[in-house]
């Protein structure tokens, strides 16, 4: 996820990594230091995985989902998901499966 944690996500327990710029007020406490303790990374890690030979599934609010794609390649899976009261989260990914 990019600066954000969808709701839903913070209490299923997925797989699950936030890259993050800055404090974003949808990572609160106590996810970011317990559950999601060694799950926060920086946007220059993201970058060097977006870049890296693993497939990365990445959620971010449209706008950023745009730039991000704009700027990194990649392609968009799904737009228009609820998070929150905002049906604008977009799913990415940098290569489809199997590549």
């Amino acid at each position: 996820c990019l600066d954000l944690l969808p709701q839903g996500l913070r209490f299923a327990q997925p797989d699950l990594w936030v890259a993050v710029a800055g404090k974003q007020p949808e990572i609160v406490e106590p996810w970011a230091s317990k559950d999601g303790a060694g799950r926060l990374l920086t946007r220059e890690d993201l970058d060097a995985a977006w870049a890296g030979p693993r497939r990365i599934v990445l959620v971010a609010r449209a706008k950023k989902a745009d730039d991000w794609l704009a700027r990194r390649g990649g392609r968009a899976l799904a737009r228009g998901l609820s998070g929150a009261q905002r049906a604008d989260l977009v799913v990415l990914e940098n290569r489809p499966r199997g590549r």
